[in-house]
């Protein structure tokens, strides 16, 4: 994790010691440097490149692993043939795709449906077709597609990432950004947390960032109701039960 700073500060370092032995000097008994006089080398020159080339890695905007697009529902939107929140969260997801590492990759986190009817209907699939239409390639999407809920978002797609992962042999922690309005965000964020202290997953894995979608009155309405909170409350009492739940 974090590729590009690691090569920004090698190239930083690299572009010091060019500097540093392209500088002429002479030593007296008083004073360092009294005959220096202001000249380019190809040292120095190799040196400067090599600290641009620093800055070009270490102001890059690349910092994810993945992200998640969890399936959400809203009013059909019959021109994208998709659910508005499906729609609204893929559109976030794209909008931040510069942000993904050169081997990161967009998650679709939900149920994808039991058969091959389902599955075409499904909205897991919509949020797909949508990211093909943008021109993201198959290899850089997952498809989560066992989670009924926030929690089962959470958990699924966590493990299936670290699963993903490893098998390319990439190092941990991995910086995972889950896409949709903030309150929704703040329970993944919850659940997450709880599943670390449980040990479901490891704390050191995974980093979670947020992208947000526009946070409608609807959905904070939703996120205020009494009775979503309780079952909030229950899932986290919960959830040690997915502990022994294999994928």
């Amino acid at each position: 994790m974090f590729k590009e700073t690691k090569k920004g500060i090698s190239f930083f370092i690299l572009g010091l010691i060019f500097l540093a032995v392209s500088v002429p000097f002479t030593i007296t008994g008083r004073v360092i440097l009294e005959n220096y006089k202001p000249y380019f080398s190809f040292s120095s020159i190799l040196g400067l490149i090599f600290i641009v080339i620093s800055f070009v890695f270490l102001v890059a905007k690349k910092s994810l692993d993945a992200i998640v697009i969890p399936t959400g529902g809203g009013e059909w939107d019959s021109q994208e043939d998709m659910y508005s929140n499906d729609r609204d969260r893929a559109k976030k997801a794209l909008e931040n795709k510069d942000k993904l590492e050169d081997q990161g990759y967009f998650v679709i986190s939900g149920y994808k449906g039991g058969n091959r009817r389902e599955i075409s209907k499904g909205q897991s699939y919509s949020i797909y077709k949508f990211l093909r239409r943008h021109g993201i390639k198959p290899s850089q999407i997952m498809v989560e597609g066992k989670s009924h809920d926030s929690l089962e978002n959470v958990i699924y797609t966590l493990r299936k990432i670290k699963k993903r992962e490893q098998k390319q042999g990439d190092e941990k922690p991995w910086d995972v950004a889950f896409v949709s309005y903030s309150g929704h965000l703040n329970r993944f964020e919850d659940f997450k947390n709880r599943a670390s202290k449980k040990g479901i997953v490891r704390e050191d894995e995974f980093r979670l960032h947020k992208i947000r979608t526009v946070y409608s009155d609807k959905e904070k309405k939703y996120e205020s109701n009494p009775l979503r909170k309780i079952r909030h409350m229950l899932k986290l009492l919960t959830i040690g039960k997915y502990k022994l739940k294999r994928d």
